[in-house]
Parts: C-alpha cells; sequence; structure tokens
C-alpha cells in the first residue's frame, strides 16, 4: 500500500561559503512549469471526499480547489474504498512521471521529489490489505480514533448554514460510526490483526473512567458560541441550538457506552503476547516505518544509529554529572527548576514567539489560541500531552489552534514549544505563508513534521529562565527516548521479552513495568518520528557546520523549513546540494 494511502487513512486526528556550490535551477519552459504546478494544484480534490470533516478543517473555501462541500460524514473503514484510494495514488504516480524531472525547476524538482516519494511502496511492498489493518487500531487503548470525536466536534468550524447541518449529522450519526468502528475491530480479529485481551482491556478501562466522570458540556457551549457568531436568521439559530442541546450529550454517551460494551463481547483472538514481529508482515512493516521517517533502509544500520545517540547522550551525561552536584542535577532531570513564569501557555506561546526571533525566520504575527482539555476527557489521549491542530491552509488569517492535555504547569514548557512556537504551529504557518502546494501541509512527511517538532522542543530550552537546568531536562528526555527507540526496536521487531531491559535501565518491576512494555508493544514504531528523526536534525546542522563555518540557526531553520516536510533522505539530498556537500 502506497504510503499516500496510509497518511489519508490516518488523516484527522507536522547560505553558501568555503568554496560551496548551490543548485542552479535549469532553463525553464514556463507553460511547463505551470502545468505541473497545476497537477499538483489538483491533488486535494483527488485524494479528499467532499464529506470528509478534515475540508471544514483545512479550507474555508473549498470549491475553489476544486472540492465539492457535501454534508460531512464520519470516516469509514473499509477495505474495498482504500483500494480505490491505492488505485488513484497510481494514477497520480503515473501522472507525475510523465513530467520529465530534469525540465522542472528546482522548486518543482523538490515537490516532484515529494510526490513520487508519496506515492511509493517502501522498501518492502507489503499488500494493501496487510498494510490497512496494521495501520489502523481505530480502538486502541493508545492510538485509537474514539478521541477524535469530541475533538472533531469541538474544533469544528461554523463558517455557514451548511457547517451546521453537517454538525448536526455528525451528532446524530454517532451510533452508525460506532457500529462501523466495531465491526472493523471484528474484521481485524478475524484477520490476525486485532487487539489483544490485555489491550482490549486498558480501552475498556479508559471508557468507563471517561463515563464516570465525562462532562460534555464544553462542546455544547463551544457550539453555542460559534453559532450565534454566525450571520443567520436568529430562530434558525435558535432551532439548530436546541435541536444539538437535545442530542448531543445523549449520542456522544450512546458512542461510548457503545464501544464499550462491544469491546466487553469482543471475541478476542488475537494471542495476547503477541507483537509486531508476530503479525503477517509485521516485521516488514516496521522496516517501512524506519525508511519512511529517517530514510534508513537497513535495520541493522537503524540499530546502529540509535545506539550511537545513545552513547552520545550518556557521554553528556557524564559530563554534566562531573559539573553538579548530584542533588542539583537530579532536581535539573525532574525538572524541578524555573522554566518560565507564563501564567497560562498562551502568555508562555506569546514570550517563545519574541524569544525565537533571532533563531527562526520573521513571519509575522500569527493568531492562535491553546486551550485546555477538560482532565476526564485525557483518558482517551494517554500518550498525548498536548497537539496542533492543522489550521485553515487558504485563510493565513485564521486562529491556529492548539489543545494541552490538562492543566497548564511551568513543566510544559517544552511541549508548548514542541506544538507552538517554534514548533508545529509555526512550522505550519511558515508553510502558508510561503504559500506552499497544500500536498506538503496535507500529507507531510512524519519524519520531518515531528522530528522538526522534537528537535526544537530541546532547542527551545534555551529560552527557559533556567537555561541550563532546562537543557539539562531535555537531555535526561532525550536519554530515555533513544533507550525507549532501543526497546520498541527489540519487542516490535526482534520479537525479544524486554522485562530484563526495562527493569535494568528504568528501574521499574510489577504493574510500572507492565504499562511500559504494553505501551510499547500496543504502539509499535510510534516514537521513531518523533525521537530518531528529531536527533537527525542535528545532525544535518553540525555537517552542514562543518562546511559552512559562519552558519547561523535562523540560516539553518530558513534552510530546512524552505524545502517543505520531506522525508529525511530527500531532506539531506536538497540540503547537500544546497551546500554543496558530497554524500
Amino acid at each position: 500500500m502506497k504510503r499516500l494511502g496510509i497518511i489519508l487513512s490516518t488523516l484527522l486526528l507536522i547560505i553558501g561559503l568555503c568554496g560551496c556550490q548551490t543548485e542552479t535551477d535549469p532553463v525553464q519552459d514556463e507553460a511547463l512549469q505551470a502545468e505541473y504546478q497545476e497537477f499538483v494544484a489538483s491533488l486535494p480534490a483527488m485524494l479528499i471526499k467532499g464529506d470528509n470533516t478534515v475540508v471544514n478543517q483545512l479550507f474555508s473555501d473549498p470549491e475553489a480547489i476544486g472540492i465539492e462541500v457535501k454534508i460531512a460524514n464520519w470516516d469509514s473503514y473499509d477495505l474495498n474504498e482504500a483500494k480505490k484510494l491505492d488505485q488513484t495514488i497510481t494514477e497520480i504516480a503515473k501522472t507525475n512521471e510523465s513530467f520529465e524531472r530534469a525540465s522542472l525547476s528546482k522548486e518543482n524538482q523538490i515537490t516532484y521529489d515529494f510526490i513520487e516519494y508519496l506515492c511509493d511502496d517502501g522498501p518492502n511492498d507489503i499488500p494493501l490489505e496487510a498494510e490497512y489493518y496494521l495501520a489502523n487500531n481505530v480502538l486502541g487503548a493508545y492510538e485509537g480514533v474514539v478521541s477524535n470525536v469530541f475533538i472533531t466536534l469541538y474544533f469544528y468550524e461554523l463558517r455557514n448554514e451548511n457547517d451546521v447541518r453537517s454538525y448536526l449529522n455528525l451528532v446524530n450519526t454517532l451510533a452508525d460510526y460506532k457500529d462501523d468502528l466495531l465491526s472493523f475491530e471484528r474484521e481485524r480479529q478475524d484477520k490476525g490483526y486485532g487487539m489483544c485481551q490485555s489491550e482490549v482491556e486498558l480501552a475498556i478501562e479508559n471508557l468507563e473512567a471517561l463515563l464516570q466522570d465525562g462532562d460534555f458540556s464544553f462542546l455544547l457551549t463551544e457550539f453555542k458560541d460559534k453559532l450565534f457568531d454566525l450571520e443567520l436568521d436568529e430562530k434558525l439559530k435558535e432551532q439548530y441550538a436546541k435541536e444539538v442541546e437535545d442530542n448531543l450529550e445523549k449520542e456522544l454517551t450512546l458512542f461510548y457506552e457503545g464501544i464499550l460494551k462491544g469491546l466487553k463481547e469482543l471475541d478476542i483472538k488475537q494471542e495476547d503476547d503477541v507483537v509486531l514481529a508476530d503479525l503477517p508482515y509485521g516485521q516488514e512493516y516496521f522496516e517501512n516505518l524506519v525508511y519512511e521517517n529517517c530514510g534508513i533502509s537497513d535495520i541493522d544500520e537503524y540499530q546502529e544509529y540509535v545506539e550511537l545517540k545513545t552513547s552520545d547522550v550518556i557521554s553528556e551525561v557524564m559530563t554534566l554529572m562531573s559539573e553538579y552536584e548530584l542533588t542539583d542535577l537530579e532536581k535539573m532531570f525532574m525538572g524541578e527548576i524555573e522554566f518560565s513564569d507564563a501564567a497560562d501557555p498562551n502568555e508562555l506561546l506569546a514570550y517563545l514567539s519574541e524569544a525565537m526571533k533571532e533563531d527562526f525566520p520573521d513571519i509575522g504575527s500569527i493568531a492562535y489560541d491553546m486551550v485546555e482539555l477538560p482532565g476526564e476527557f485525557g483518558v482517551l489521549m494517554p500518550s498525548t500531552r498536548a497537539f496542533y491542530l492543522i489550521g485553515t491552509l487558504d485563510d493565513p488569517s485564521a486562529t491556529q489552534r492548539m489543545m494541552l492535555n490538562g492543566t497548564y504547569s511551568q513543566e510544559e514548557f517544552t511541549t508548548v514549544a514542541h506544538e507552538g512556537f517554534p514548533g508545529h504551529m509555526y512550522q505550519n504557518s511558515y508553510m502558508i505563508n510561503k504559500a506552499m502546494p497544500y500536498i506538503y501541509m496535507l500529507y507531510g512527511n512524519d519524519g520531518y513534521v515531528e522530528g522538526y517538532a522534537n528537535y526544537v522542543q530541546r532547542f527551545s530550552t534555551r529560552y527557559a529562565d533556567d537555561k541550563d537546568g532546562a537543557m539539562a531536562y531535555e537531555l535526561n528526555n532525550t536519554l530515555t527516548y533513544t533507550i525507549i527507540l532501543m526497546l520498541d526496536l527489540e519487542v516490535n521487531y526482534q520479537g525479544e521479552d524486554i522485562s530484563e531491559d526495562v527493569e535494568s535501565l528504568f528501574g521499574l518491576s510489577g504493574e510500572d513495568a507492565d504499562a511500559l512494555i504494553e505501551q510499547l508493544k500496543f504502539m509499535p514504531g510510534a516514537f521513531i518520528c518523533y525521537y530518531a528523526s528529531g536527533l537527525m536534525f542535528d545532525d544535518l546542522y553540525e555537517e552542514i557546520l562543518n562546511v559552512k563555518e559562519d552558519l547561523t540557526y535562523q540560516e539553518f531553520h530558513e534552510s530546512i523549513l524552505d524545502k517543505g516536510p520531506l522525508p529525511m533522505d530527500l531532506l539531506k539530498e536538497h540540503l547537500f546540494a544546497q551546500y554543496g556537500i558530497d554524500e
């Protein structure tokens, strides 16, 4: 299955010195450039159906790019639809290949390479059915889509009456969506890809906690605020408000109760000790994840890279241990320091937007808002501390939206940086302001998007009040991340028992050890795009610095941002060409 198909199925939920030579543009045929750009601009309409909820999220005027607006519906998990999409992607690949790459402008060549990558199967050509079931654990305890329901409803934009009717349809079809999700999990069970007993039990535990404490009133309040801001007949607005008020909490409760009941009655056919390596094409799937996120096609090379990075971080930790008293260092590692005196995440974002200006290109002012998710809903997102919702792509003035999973505290300093400035929100706004093709923002490579955000999360520690303490805190986190990458490889690719490693490396035993092992088993390969790819941005900086001694952070960041969210091997290739570096 092509990479683009996998991305679409999971979209709602990111110069020149020392004799260097830069890339030169070929002699351009302007008509050819325009024809290619027209092809690229047509891709969103080919790939996104008019009733997909992401149309509302991403476009204020979808018809301007050829997407026919319809009443929104929840995503459907249907293998036949996946096959149709796969055929569409094959046609896109053929059209892309029909253009002679050498005749395209440098900018269009980068886009050509990006689309070629998206339409490729990866190192291992895994059967579509297997990859579809492996990539879509829709009711999973950590990565399931049940949290997408309240996220979609909370952030749903009401620009016109069709949006209001779409919102109502989403509420009123939750029962059908519940049936579709449960049916798909039963299908995965029959095919040998379903959840095991322990993951089902954890998902049940999460849902029970939500239903016991959850209060959906914040969704109703958000809907009414948006509705009464609309230019719509007042009586009609009152009618819509009453219909949502009568049905929203009832339908949401029935949805989550129905998922809970379905999971309790699920005929679990999966072995409880199964890991990704045991599933059909599981190891090949993991190899593809490594290549897609890191550009490394040899799994042994990937293991060597992670081991090297772990060793490097340990050396840095040892250096710190020689410079600080152990009690002081422990406080740093635990984050018991002064990050910032910001009272809330939006105040911190305002500070970061100013602090980063010397190190990142200026893109002007951005409207933004980070809200706090009520704590009881966090049980459905146990591995997510915060998230950024890709903003309206065709309206640079639109407010960029983020959500913190729980209550803000100063320890969220680097989390807020990861999602906002200079992380995902800034990264996406940069592409919007540069008028990059929508295909970049819709289907950016996860290794780049999340790797960049993880990189700037560490970079942002220089803006903390206690810079040394914040850097030590993130260094300790980085060591944890690299060890997690090793454990992920051992358990999910090599199929090894990691319980002794978890105890020796983290000092965990009993239920605590089991919880970490289960998270790794239930989220195979999920950390690669964050942690392995994130470290590669540091590598790129060092490699360019070797040939350009006066390289500034602002120049480096501008260079990587200007390329767009390419896979890491392509990003490296184009950066090396820009700076005249031999591979």
